[in-house]
């Protein structure tokens, strides 16, 4: 397959060629839980485990780890800054981080089978990039068993806001491509 190009950073790039080639294969494998209405947990459980067999070879760091459903930080519940309520907490769909501190976490994903860009999700993997130090924040809005679209955000140097750039994954060429607006 080839690389991914996009503008910017290196890291951005390998970000989006892991999620080109989990894509790739979890629409190769996997497109009857469109057809059986299974639920988002699964369609991200399902597309983090394609990523879990790869990540190693574009992020060959030592102890990253890609999971699911992660509600840590440390030894305590990851806290959810988008909430008033004393003990909220939050648990991105996927992640791909160091379980033990926050020195280094890639990025978080939020998934919806059928959103719009900039909803509830976009918030709170931005929230995740300030407050947890993602590097980088996708927020997966749509994906069925034609497309799938992302908007992924992140901070630029001596930025206090998210910066943030619209893809799809055309499935025809297994590419992840700029969104044209």
């Amino acid at each position: 397959m080839r690389e991914t190009k996009v503008q910017g950073c290196e890291e951005k790039e390998r970000v989006l060629l892991l999620w080109e080639r989990a894509l790739t294969l979890f629409y190769e494998n996997d497109t009857e839980l469109f057809v059986t209405g299974a639920q988002e947990r699964t369609i991200a459980g399902k597309v983090a485990m394609h990523m879990d067999k790869i990540y190693r070879e574009i992020f060959p760091m030592p102890g990253l780890t890609i999971d699911i459903e992660y509600n840590r930080s440390g030894a305590n519940r990851k806290p959810n800054y988008l909430s008033t309520k004393e003990k909220s907490w939050t648990a991105p769909d996927i992640v791909l981080h160091k379980r033990t501190n926050d020195d280094y976490n890639v990025f978080c994903c939020e998934m919806k089978k059928d959103s719009k860009p900039g909803k509830y999700d976009a918030t709170k993997v931005r929230s995740l990039i300030h407050h947890r130090h993602y590097k980088f924040g996708v927020d997966l809005y749509k994906i069925n068993e034609n497309v799938a679209k992302m908007t992924v955000y992140y901070l630029k140097d001596g930025y206090k806001r998210c910066q943030k750039e619209e893809y799809l994954f055309n499935r025809e060429t297994n590419q992840i491509e700029p969104l044209k607006a």
